[in-house]
């Protein structure tokens, strides 16, 4: 009777270990362990400028091969897809550090939900400053 309880014991301690390891994990959507793998690749962008009025265009963002906890982000703010917009990334919150990039000065915030990117963000081109909330989605 007891090596049926000890087998049973075990079957259930492996089971419960077994199905743990297979809970979702939102931080990293290929499992890699990166926060940066949910906010990679190609994103259409909902923009809504102070100076530009309403927008859409393709960004895409790839990982910072010289940083862990940063991003590069092609054609940001529409300035082109030659462009680099460095955004750093933690958990799933971004920091766009101030930073030239074309001849404007941007800084800003932003986060990922539900598969989604809302970036708010300024975008200073030495004459206006322009306000400017993106709403990206794949």
């Amino acid at each position: 009777m007891k090596t049926i309880r000890n087998i049973i014991a075990v079957m259930t301690i492996g089971a419960t270990v077994f199905l743990s390891s297979c809970a979702k994990d939102d931080s990293s959507p290929s499992g890699t362990g990166d926060a940066r793998d949910k906010f990679t690749g190609s994103w259409t962008c909902n923009e809504t400028s102070q100076v530009h009025g309403n927008s859409t265009y393709t960004m895409t963002i790839n990982k910072d091969v010289t940083s862990a906890n940063q991003v590069i982000a092609k054609n940001f703010y529409g300035l082109g897809n030659s462009t680099n917009t460095v955004i750093v990334i933690d958990g799933n919150n971004m920091t766009i550090q101030t930073q030239l990039v074309s001849g404007n000065t941007l800084s800003g915030t932003g986060s990922y939900s539900n598969a989604n990117l809302t970036i708010s963000f300024s975008a200073d081109d030495g004459q206006t400053v322009d306000h400017v909330t993106v709403n990206a989605h794949h």
